[in-house]
């Protein structure tokens, strides 16, 4: 009994590994969206890896060696900019320039203005000598 169930777990875990390729549909007017159903004026591709085991092994210690080279540049970069805030050259260091509202003279009161017209206007009236 036992040597049967093994029997038959053996060969339901080779048929799962040997999948059929699964369809994949190219769809719309310029072929640019994927669906995995059929679609109206669509095609059918063939989506399965052709790569033997070796090649995908190969691209997975290339993927591995990336990802740690990308972690060691990663660290590299974190210590470099805590070495530079710890010299005065980070961030905090970095002086801000002043706003261009601040920077740029106050706009004059209209009212202000026209007060201060007003009131030229009456001294020279002051000044002006009898007629």
């Amino acid at each position: 009994m036992t040597r049967t169930l093994s029997l038959v777990l053996t060969l339901l875990l080779l048929a799962a590994g040997v999948a059929p390729a699964q369809s994949v549909w190219r769809c719309g007017p310029d072929g640019r969206s994927y669906s995995d159903t059929p679609c109206a004026d669509g095609r059918a591709l063939l989506a399965s890896d052709r790569r033997s085991d070796a090649e995908r092994a190969e691209a997975l210690a290339v993927s591995t060696r990336e990802k740690q080279a990308l972690d060691t540049l990663a660290a590299q970069r974190r210590q470099r900019e805590a070495d530079a805030v710890a010299r005065g050259l980070g961030p905090t260091a970095i002086q801000r320039l002043p706003d261009e509202a601040a920077a740029a003279p106050p706009k004059p009161d209209a009212r202000a203005a026209r007060r201060t017209d007003h009131q030229v206007k009456r001294r020279k009236r002051a000044a002006a000598p009898p007629a």
